[in-house]
């Protein structure tokens, strides 16, 4: 089985709507790799953390697939496993795009460039680079 996973922003202006976004990306990606591989599986996630069905089915096959190799296993279990994975991942997707999201940049002083120069620490905007003083 192959899983081929793809990372998506559906709140942005050109994803139209949430749901129809996932299955366009999912009926892409199906299309490209169905042919090379006997078993794919396209699983798409929202920086939200948001699945479609599809993905879900994803899930739920490989926690289905795990019980099976880890028997003796309840019925049931399966099910929990994918919904603990579903919201690991979904976790784990908020952490990043927050972290994306508030990390500060590191800030390089471009020789030259008077980009940023009230924010570089004691330079003002009026005066002068310390190259061009000199």
């Amino acid at each position: 089985m192959v899983l081929d996973v793809r990372t998506t922003n559906t709140l942005s202006a050109s994803a139209g709507g949430p749901a129809a976004h996932l299955r366009a990306l999912e009926a892409a990606k199906t299309v490209k790799y169905q042919g090379y591989y006997r078993k794919f599986l396209p699983f798409v996630i929202d920086l939200g953390g948001a699945v479609s069905m599809r993905s879900i089915g994803a899930l739920k096959l490989i926690a289905k697939l795990a019980a099976d190799a880890a028997r003796p296993r309840l019925p049931w279990e399966a099910f929990e496993w994918s919904t603990h994975m579903q919201r690991r991942i979904a976790v784990a997707m908020v952490r990043c795009t927050a972290w994306i999201a508030t990390r500060e940049p590191a800030r390089e002083a471009v020789p030259g460039s008077r980009a940023g120069l009230a924010r570089l620490g004691g330079a003002d905007r009026g005066s002068a680079p310390a190259e061009a003083r000199a």
